[in-house]
């Protein structure tokens, strides 16, 4: 979850938060900003449901190793399930997204 609070600006990174992170709800805000670029954004991850193959960003191949330490299964997948209603199915192959350096905006 702190790759997904990681200062990044670019749009192959999860969103900016338009506030500073607070001490008392960090672990709420580190959450909601992995499970937003983990399912809601489409320079996160792009799977359609029962699709054998799927695209994520960069980030996920370039820090897979720390990914993998935050598994409980020691996969990227296993890592991407833990924020997703729907698991990936084991199986599925990501291929790597080109990375976007164009300016994250806060919305």
């Amino acid at each position: 979850r702190r790759s997904a609070g990681r200062d990044c600006s670019a749009k192959s990174c999860p969103p900016l938060l338009p506030m500073p992170f607070k001490t008392d709800v960090v672990n709420d805000q580190l959450q909601d900003l992995a499970v937003m670029f983990i399912t809601k954004n489409p320079e996160g991850i792009q799977y359609e449901d029962d699709a054998k193959q799927g695209t994520y960003s960069s980030l996920f191949v370039w820090y897979g190793d720390q990914f993998k330490a935050a598994s409980p299964d020691g996969t990227v997948i296993g890592y991407l399930n833990q924020f997703r209603d729907d698991p990936l199915p084991p199986d599925v192959v990501f291929l790597e997204l080109p990375y976007n350096w164009k300016l994250n905006d806060i919305k």
